[in-house]
């Protein structure tokens, strides 16, 4: 009887993607559902729970800003998102630090994933040492659990791992994409759209899902005209920051259009005139500054 029970829950680990003795008693979490994660502040993404991202593999991530290794974990991620984009995997990375802390790690680090900040989840998901990260097949279950800086060889294998032994619902990834997509743009994140839009993958058949990429690629063509002429205005102003923030954004929302060639041509123009040089990089300084002390600034509930 004791054989058999052992057999059967060896092949309950393997239909769940469990990798056998992989992190085994540091972790209590391996091989059950995950608990639910939650967080007092978002960033590139609009809140996410884990039973909303269900059909999906997913990466959670426990950092701190004051954690050396975590640097190297977030530009591994970075590197891991883009590896397995459009193949329904997701990333969540999250801190228990308040915004103030979070924000400027975010921009500073450029990190393109879901980031939630002051996350109580931490003692749900029995977290130690950090960099931590947990790998939940499509079920939800997690099946993986390790450091995410010293052990990113293994993080990457357990997701691949993953694709194989239980794969995505990629119609949901979809959706989901598409979903972020329309968020981002509606909270003018327009560089944070084109990314998404660039990486997505639509499983063919799907009419509803390839006509609201159309509508929104339109939108999209449609911002690139309005930054345009924002960041015109802004050059003529003598902003400089301001317009080339605004034709970075044209050239990423439409690539290929004529309005991404004459935000472009702007930009060189700045860039060849050495007043308008030295002001960009004075008025970058000021917005950097700037961005610091409202970072840092108490945020009301």
């Amino acid at each position: 009887m004791k054989t058999q029970a052992v057999l059967v829950a060896v092949v309950a680990a393997a239909l769940l993607g469990v990798v056998p003795g992989a992190r085994a008693g540091v972790s209590p979490l391996l091989g059950r559902p995950a608990p639910e994660i939650s967080a007092e502040c978002w960033f590139n993404s609009p809140p996410l729970t884990l039973k909303a991202l269900r059909g999906q593999v997913v990466v959670v991530e426990f950092w701190a800003t004051w954690c050396v290794s975590c640097r190297a974990s977030a530009a591994h991620l970075m590197k891991l998102e883009e590896k397995f984009a459009g193949q329904g995997v997701v990333f969540v990375s999250l801190s228990n630090e308040p915004r103030q802390k979070v924000e400027p790690f975010v921009l500073a680090m450029k990190m393109p994933y879901a980031v939630g900040g002051g996350s109580p989840t931490f003692e749900k998901f029995a977290v130690g040492d950090i960099p931590k990260a947990c790998v939940l097949n499509t079920f939800g279950v997690v099946v993986w659990v390790g450091n995410a800086a010293l052990e990113s060889d293994k993080l990457e294998a357990a997701i691949a791992r993953q694709l194989k032994a239980n794969p995505p619902d990629l119609k949901r990834a979809a959706k989901a994409g598409l979903d972020k997509a329309d968020w981002a743009m509606k909270n003018r994140k327009e560089a944070l759209a084109a990314s998404i839009l660039a990486k997505l993958a639509i499983p063919p058949g799907e009419a509803n899902l390839l006509g609201r990429a159309d509508a929104l690629r339109k939108a999209m063509a449609q911002r690139a005209t309005e930054r345009l002429a924002e960041g015109e205005q802004s050059l003529a102003d003598k902003d400089y920051y301001g317009a080339v923030q605004a034709f970075e954004v044209v050239m990423k929302l439409a690539p290929d259009s004529e309005d991404a060639k004459k935000a472009e041509a702007h930009i060189k123009q700045v860039m060849a005139d050495p007043a308008a040089k030295a002001g960009l990089e004075l008025q970058r300084q000021a917005a950097d500054e700037a961005a610091r002390k409202a970072a840092e600034a108490p945020k009301r509930p």
